[in-house]
């Protein structure tokens, strides 16, 4: 059975060579993913999570479900949350800034969080 790698990477229709060329590394290091010997690091393990609109988690054999989980009620909070400011959740400006904001560690969230508040009259 093929692994969750090489399983994304031929959903995209893409060779090893042309992954690692997008990604800037070396097909051999690909082909370590695709044969389970080693795992991507941090960043790439987000880039790839971006660019073929999973989770890190799926990536990683955490979970079964590729799409991103959200806590409790979460997204529900936030879609309650972007009505009550009367913004328009069809937004694609926010969905893209939401998702960018989903994939940082908690200290740039905080980061970004105080640069915010720092504008606020």
């Amino acid at each position: 059975m093929d692994n969750i790698f090489k399983q994304l990477r031929k959903s995209k229709g893409l060779t090893q060579k042309e992954l690692a060329n997008l990604l800037f590394l070396d097909q051999t290091t690909i082909s370590k993913w695709e044969l389970g010997k080693a795992i991507p690091d941090y960043l790439t393990l987000n880039k790839l999570a971006e660019f073929y609109n999973v989770s890190t988690d799926y990536l990683l054999g955490r979970t079964d479900s590729p799409a991103p989980s959200y806590p409790s009620g979460g997204i529900e909070n936030v879609r309650t949350e972007l009505k009550r400011l009367g913004i328009d959740g069809n937004d694609e400006e926010l969905h893209y800034l939401l998702k960018k904001i989903g994939s940082l560690t908690p200290e740039q969230k905080q980061l970004i969080i105080t640069m915010i508040n720092n504008f606020k009259d």
